[in-house]
Parts: C-alpha cells; sequence; structure tokens
C-alpha cells in the first residue's frame, strides 16, 4: 500500500456547467474527484450550508461554496479554483511500513515519558523493513501535554527548531517540511511543547498535526494520562498499538479496571506495563473484565530510566501484535 497524496475534492449539488468546469480544473491542479462515499479533503457545493453532513466526515474539511451564495463563480474563477486545489493538504492514506504507538498511564508519575522515549530509539535501531533503495523513515515523538515540557527536556525545548506554539491554529495540514524542522536528540525528532504552551484539550491542531506526520515517519504519541481525551485522540489519529503504563498495586489494578472499562482502548494491540509489582494479580483482573487479548509486562526503572531489556520486550510484543493485524487485514 502506498501512501496517497492526491487532493480528493467532493463534488456536492453543482449544476453541470459548473461540475464540468470544476472536474476539469481539479485534475489540471493534480487532484482528484472523490466518488461518492469516500473520504473528501475539500467540498465544493452550492449549498451556502455545505454538504450534508451524513457525507462530510468531518467539521475540519474545508467547503468551497460555488454560485451566487459563494465566493466562487465556474465558469468563471478557474485560475483561483486551481490554486485553491494546489495549496490543499491531502489526508494521508497510511503506509503499512511505518509505525504509530500511543503510550499512557493509567496513573500519574509513572514514567510514561520515559518509555515513549525508549520506545522511540527501539523503532529507529529495529524498523519494519522498507523497499532497499529507500531511506529510512525519520521517527518523532509528539508530546500532546498542554503544559510541557514532558517529552522536551530543557534542552529540546532550548534547541532550534519548530514547537507546538509555532504551529498556527488556522493551518489546515503540515508537509513534510514540519518533519525536518523538528528539534532532534539522540537521532529522534521531538514536537514538544515550550513556554507558549502545547495542545489544549479543545485544540484541533492535534489530530490533524499527527495524520500529517503518520503519514511520513514512525510516530510514538505521548498521550499522558489514559482518559476520555487520550482515548479520542488515540482512535482519531489511527494508532497501530498501545502502550499503558502504572504500577501493579493494589490501588493501581484498581485504576486500571476502571479506567479502561470506561474508556477502552481502541481495536489495536495493547500492552500494558508495569514499573512496580508483578502482573499475576493485573492479568487475572484483566481476564475477568474480558480483555483477553491486552498483555502484561513487567518494565523496571533505573536511575529514572526503564530498563533496556524491559523495553526490547514490550517492543517486541508490540511489533509482534502490530504484525499479526496487518497479516489479517491483507488476508
Amino acid at each position: 500500500m502506498s501512501t496517497q497524496w492526491n487532493v480528493r475534492v467532493g463534488l456536492d449539488r453543482l449544476d453541470e456547467g459548473a461540475r464540468r468546469s470544476a472536474c476539469e480544473i481539479i485534475e489540471l491542479a493534480g487532484g482528484t474527484v472523490a466518488s461518492d462515499g469516500l473520504p473528501c479533503d475539500m467540498w465544493l457545493t452550492s449549498d451556502p450550508d455545505g454538504p450534508p453532513s451524513s457525507v462530510r466526515a468531518s467539521a475540519q474539511v474545508p467547503v468551497i461554496v460555488v454560485g451566487p451564495a459563494g465566493s466562487l463563480r465556474l465558469p468563471g474563477d478557474e485560475m483561483m479554483l486551481a490554486d485553491i486545489v494546489a495549496s490543499c493538504e491531502p489526508s494521508p492514506v497510511f503506509s503499512p511500513d511505518l509505525i504509530r504507538i500511543g503510550c499512557a498511564g493509567w496513573q500519574g508519575g509513572v514514567g510514561v515519558t520515559a518509555i515513549a522515549r525508549a520506545l522511540a530509539q527501539q523503532i529507529r535501531s529495529h524498523p519494519l523493513p522498507v523497499l532497499p533503495q529507500a531511506p529510512p523513515p525519520p521517527v518523532i515523538i509528539v508530546d500532546t501535554a498542554e503544559y510541557g515540557p514532558g517529552v522536551g527536556a530543557a534542552q529540546d525545548v532550548a534547541a532550534d527548531g519548530i514547537h507546538w506554539g509555532d504551529l498556527r491554529a488556522d493551518e489546515t495540514g503540515w508537509t513534510g517540511t514540519l518533519i525536518d524542522a523538528l528539534p532532534v536528540r539522540d537521532g529522534v525528532k521531538i514536537l514538544a511543547a515550550d513556554c507558549r504552551g502545547g495542545p489544549a484539550r479543545s485544540d484541533t491542531r492535534l489530530v490533524r498535526v499527527l495524520t500529517s506526520v503518520s503519514s511520513r515517519a514512525h510516530v510514538v504519541v505521548d498521550l499522558g494520562r489514559w482518559d476520555e481525551y487520550a482515548m479520542r485522540t488515540a482512535s482519531q489519529c489511527g494508532i497501530d498499538a498501545l502502550c499503558l503504563v502504572g504500577r501493579a498495586d493494589l490501588d493501581g489494578v484498581c485504576t486500571l479496571m476502571a479506567g479502561i472499562s470506561r474508556y477502552a482502548p481502541p481495536a489495536v494491540p495493547v500492552v500494558i506495563a508495569t514499573t512496580h509489582g508483578t502482573t499475576t494479580q493485573l492479568l487475572g483482573s484483566i481476564r475477568e473484565c474480558g480483555f483477553q487479548s491486552i498483555q502484561a509486562l513487567q518494565c523496571p526503572f533505573r536511575g529514572g530510566m526503564p530498563r533496556v531489556f524491559a523495553v526490547k520486550r514490550m517492543y517486541a510484543a508490540l511489533r509482534s501484535g502490530m504484525e499479526r493485524a496487518r497479516s489479517a487485514v491483507t488476508q
């Protein structure tokens, strides 16, 4: 499966002349007219209220109104339409060669950020195989914390490069130049907050950034605490696997069961990493709640960082689950 770069344009209730003109210009500008029922990157419509919600998948998709009630006339404004189509950022169709892992904690202060960094290093050292002539994709950690730095340590924040505060809220998409401009630490690129803060919980940039960079790079998303916001973000950005981190004491087990029962993880491979305590009681509780496929592994820390052998086991379990899931889809 290759990444789809053409802008997909939906046409809604255009008259015959406008539709014919639009189809010609969209093709000349390098776009494609979307088939009925397929997702679009932008809409052209004659209705000032936009296309019906039943066909418009997301409120973030731009809508251009054509005709007396809108900003374009077709025929007439072909050059303007060509510029709009050429500047529109296509929604990515993800490549199976890229990895997207989410990390979250069912408790606070359990080392989610450290594990996210360690997993990013494992992906960098042991990526999925790519074509021999293809350069290895970069690895990015995306920190979703509103008040950083989390993933970004002090030296990352001070480094030259793009941080959350540099990304405008009215941008509809980001190209590969964003990836090139991110700060780098230990060979891994980082998108994190600086003194200007990170994405708020109502921030529309987060999912748009994640979908943009996930089509061009391996991504580890530091989701912070596992809650409704983390669950929604993980689902919307299309992660391939999820790592949940916390303690396996009595309080930790109760907190985890309450968390995943109320905020069910997406249907992807899930590995639970316990930083303190054994996995026996934890696994029993997970199975009793019906989560049969979730794996649990111990991940002890030393000097503030997870032990390397534990991270390798964790990454191997996540990767094995991803490969099984992708194999099932292709069969």
